[in-house]
């Protein structure tokens, strides 16, 4: 509520820190006059030029995981390299132990899909102009988006961590789709498995795991997050497209 308040746009460090910028629908032109995702699909799009090098985030959150700054480098090193494997956009990346070989990528392209429940869409969304202020009636978010016929616009989610890493209780669905014929789920799933390789060794011990479960935020208590606990057969209130 006080980010939201404070009319920060998005490009603001207290923003990026615990939210993310998305397009109503896939179709939406989010206020510039035309549908932006099918035309940055097959070759991303990356409106973070501010941000610097984007390996301190990588570090950021594994630090905040308990990570060992003896370990931090070589470890990041690793993910770099995993996501230069499989063709992703790396260049905003800076190097870390090892000089890389900068390559095109081959899968540069790819779009999130974010499905908020209803029961708890209000609470973490809004409607948002271009750059992330709060539209003058985009809030509660429901009600916006039911006014609209076709879906239109642009939205802020909060990223809370009790929402979106109790994944079993249903109440966010997120999807991944590349642009790329070379990047479907088969290759996703094997990507997975060569960072859970990476990842997995310093989070062994069961007393690692739970720091890092702390760290990143995560509420062990079901009862006490931000909205009830509704069966995931309800209908789902947003749905957000990230590229």
């Amino acid at each position: 509520m006080a980010l939201r308040a404070s009319r920060s746009n998005d490009h603001a460090p207290e923003f990026r820190r615990v939210a993310i910028s998305a397009f109503a629908s896939w179709f939406a032109s989010g206020g510039y006059g035309h549908s932006v995702l099918p035309n940055q699909f097959l070759r991303g799009y990356f409106g973070g030029h501010d941000l610097g090098d984007m390996s301190t985030m990588l570090e950021e959150v594994l630090r905040a995981c308990g990570m060992q700054e003896t370990q931090l480098g070589e470890l990041v090193a690793g993910i770099l390299k995993v996501g230069e494997k499989w063709g992703l956009e790396m260049s905003r990346y800076g190097d870390r132990v090892l000089r890389r070989i900068r390559e095109q990528p081959s899968c540069p392209g790819h779009v999130m899909q974010i499905f908020v429940h209803t029961s708890v869409v209000d609470a973490v969304v809004y409607g948002a102009v271009p750059l992330g202020r709060p539209l003058a009636r985009g809030v509660p978010v429901s009600a916006w988006l039911a006014r609209q016929c076709p879906l239109n616009g642009q939205v802020r989610i909060l990223l809370h961590p009790d929402l979106f890493l109790h994944s079993e209780r249903g109440l966010v669905h997120v999807f991944t789709h590349s642009g790329s014929p070379l990047y479907g789920p088969v290759q996703r799933q094997r990507m997975l498995q060569d960072l859970d390789a990476l990842i997995a060794q310093p989070f062994s011990e069961p007393a690692a795991c739970e720091r890092a479960r702390i760290g990143l935020g995560f509420c062990d208590d079901i009862d006490s997050t931000c909205g009830p606990g509704e069966s995931t057969s309800g209908q789902e209130g947003s749905m957000s497209e990230s590229v």
